[in-house]
């Protein structure tokens, strides 16, 4: 660091404006929570992956018109061109690094291998300008989803994680898979699960609402999986009524993606029954985790309710359909937490099945020995990254 700067300048590289999924916005506000009760003399700023802004947020999020979609594709046509897309959000990188000591990568499922996933060349960018700015970059707990053919991205995901600017890395995820790439990678969960103690909030220990964390149908789709909206519809109906057999209240939930939450509300009207409820669509980290501190237990697809249900050591059940995609992502974290029985594959598991593998789960909870050293180890990993800004950075 300059001498002559009161401050080091931490910019973190994330998808976080405009974003709606309060899940993975959860591993970016810890690190900031973490930052201000640990760090000193540090200024901390966003760099959007997608070069997005609170502006544009606040303008378009909630824009539903015809012709707002309509402006959309036409955008996304003529002017989203690979040329324009990546020199706009390169011009935004060189500005949000300016006078950076160093850039942090605090999570996410990163390497994703598919056609329509571009993470590998927004790296690219991120390490060209670092290069030339003698930034050093630590990436911390990121993941991997299996979808399409590896081959044609590996050497390039290989190139990025090995780069000279990268000064530390750790996996959250599929450890064998990244020590093929770096083979000196440790894996350490996702600092989302130290978010309930940073944000203050505790379960509700008398409470019998057991929650279901939706995902959108065509989220299935992305990753090769074919499964009707009718199918998914119909098996969590029939979960449902085991569960409201056992005297259960339900609750539907999503970590606030807009397409989970639809496809929520069209889930209430097929189930029509007075005890099976929604809540509102989370637009905060906070409300999300206070939803899921309401429930006794969740059944739920996406990995990062999984992590707030374990910050709040609420018993989880993480469930997938279809070989691609998610399975990865739930079996990965079941086995890290060390309950691989708890990462459920739906399509050969009756309804009937499924809730009683849920109830194993909320008689057993979590290890409570092993919750606390995996809460140990993360923040250890955290003091291992500020003691690398404050002394090498």
């Amino acid at each position: 660091m300059n001498e002559n700067k009161l401050f080091k300048k931490i910019v973190m590289g994330c998808f976080y404006y405009n974003e709606t999924n309060c899940g993975d916005k959860s591993y970016v506000e810890t690190f900031l929570f973490l930052f201000k009760k640990y760090g000193e003399n540090l200024k901390i700023d966003i760099c959007d992956f997608y070069a997005r802004s609170p502006i544009i947020q606040k303008t378009f999020a909630n824009q539903k018109t015809i012709a707002y979609r309509i402006w959309r594709r036409i955008k996304n046509v003529f002017f989203h061109t690979r040329l324009f897309k990546y020199k706009k959000i390169k011009d935004y990188y060189k500005d949000k690094l300016d006078g950076a000591d160093v850039l942090l990568i605090p999570g996410g499922g990163l390497v994703e291998y598919s056609s329509w996933r571009d993470y590998y060349y927004l790296m690219e960018m991120l390490e060209d300008i670092c290069s030339k700015r003698n930034i050093p970059i630590l990436i911390n707990s990121i993941g991997y989803v299996e979808n399409e053919n590896p081959k044609r991205w590996i050497h390039r995901w290989k190139k990025v994680l090995n780069h000279p600017c990268v000064k530390f890395f750790t996996c959250r995820d599929n450890l064998a898979f990244f020590r093929e790439l770096n083979p000196n990678v440790q894996q350490i969960p996702c600092v989302a699960c130290l978010a309930a103690e940073l944000f203050n909030i505790e379960r509700d220990e008398n409470s019998n609402k057991i929650g279901i964390g939706l995902m959108r149908p065509d989220a299935y789709d992305d990753y090769g999986n074919d499964f009707s909206k009718d199918f998914l519809i119909d098996y969590y109906k029939q979960v449902v009524n085991v569960f409201l057999d056992d005297g259960f209240e339900v609750v539907l939930f999503s970590n606030g993606v807009v397409r989970d939450h639809s496809f929520g509300k069209l889930l209430i009207q097929a189930i029509n029954k007075e005890d099976v409820s929604i809540y509102e669509r989370p637009k905060t980290v906070e409300a999300f985790l206070r939803q899921v501190a309401s429930f006794k237990g969740i059944l739920t697809v996406r990995t990062h309710s999984a992590y707030a249900a374990y910050s709040l050591n609420i018993p989880a059940v993480m469930i997938f359909f279809g070989k691609r995609g998610w399975q990865g992502k739930s079996h990965e974290f079941m086995k890290m937490m060390g309950k691989d029985e708890n990462a459920v594959a739906c399509d050969d598991v009756k309804p009937g099945e499924l809730a009683q593998k849920f109830y194993r789960a909320l008689s057993e909870g979590w290890s409570v020995e092993d919750r606390r050293n995996k809460l140990k180890e993360t923040y250890d990993n955290f003091f291992r990254i500020l003691r690398i800004i404050n002394t090498e950075c």
